[in-house]
């Protein structure tokens, strides 16, 4: 029998004990995945120590923003640049209120910053090397198209519809006049959608003709008839919230392959016959 792991209203519950109930209650393949999780990410920090700021380095950083009143851009710190920009702290005072108004010791400040700067620069270490060759990969499905469209029951009011806006009627008003879409109010404009999840009939057409202006249809969809305009296409880029997606795409692959190649052993007596795959 193993040492007690808890003791629960004076009662021992042992780790055999524990374990069986996670089992029982179906959560122990989550149990054992954030152990393995936690056990990838304390391997990698000890071959790059550098990726963990430390709490001199942290005080060092807010030492020379305090004393220049300026916030420094700074890699291995952007989560606490980010803090103190957001909240307008560029004094000692002031981050001694902003702790007081969110009910932070200066300590757990500290922990917030090392665990969340520690996962970013654990992100950027691991994805910077295959960052823009995912990009390219994936670019189709990032790249975004706008349109606008016209719905309706009938294909002959589609032609004709079709017909005027060749004319110069506006795109806009008929939409509104016509179209039995929610979006009829507004034109007729669509949020911008990925071509890969458009119908092929719509997606093939845009790729004959890319250019802003261009109408597509009448095309039939689940028996309504749709006469769309391409508005622009939205090529992707490798920034902002694309890029930090995709860093966070790679650092889950390669966190879901690390735990996939771990050969796990339970020590616990009564768990030995216990067969358990890493999730």
């Amino acid at each position: 029998m193993s040492p007690n792991f808890l003791v629960i209203n004076d009662e021992p519950v042992s780790l055999e004990q524990a374990l069986s109930y996670l089992q029982s209650d179906g959560t122990f393949q989550n149990f054992l995945a954030s152990i393995l999780r936690q056990h990838v990410i304390a391997q990698m920090l000890k071959q790059e120590p550098d990726l963990q700021p430390t709490v001199a380095a942290i005080e060092q950083y807010l030492e020379q923003c305090f004393e220049n009143n300026q916030i420094y851009e700074s890699q291995p710190f952007q989560y606490l640049e980010q803090v103190l920009k957001d909240n307008q702290i560029h004094t000692v005072e002031q981050l001694q209120q902003w702790l007081e108004d969110n009910h932070l010791a200066y300590e757990q400040f500290l922990e917030r910053i090392i665990r969340t700067q520690t996962w970013q620069n654990l992100v950027d270490h691991i994805s910077r090397p295959r960052l823009h060759e995912y990009f390219i990969k994936h670019k189709q499905k990032l790249d975004k198209v706008l349109l606008s469209c016209i719905v309706v029951d009938q294909e002959t009011l589609a032609e004709e519809l079709r017909d005027q806006i060749k004319a110069g009627e506006s795109f806009e008003q008929l939409a509104q006049d016509y179209s039995i879409a929610e979006n009829r109010m507004h034109g007729g404009q669509m949020e911008p959608v990925s071509p890969s999840d458009l119908p092929d009939e719509i997606r093939i057409a845009i790729d004959k003709n890319p250019q802003s202006g261009s109408l597509i249809g009448p095309i039939d969809l689940q028996n309504r008839w749709y006469l769309l305009r391409l508005e622009a296409i939205l090529p992707s880029a490798l920034e902002g919230e694309i890029e930090a997606q995709l860093k966070a795409e790679i650092y889950q692959e390669w966190l879901s392959q690390e735990m996939a190649t771990m050969n796990v052993k339970m020590q616990v007596t009564q768990w030995l016959s216990l067969k358990t795959s890493t999730p």
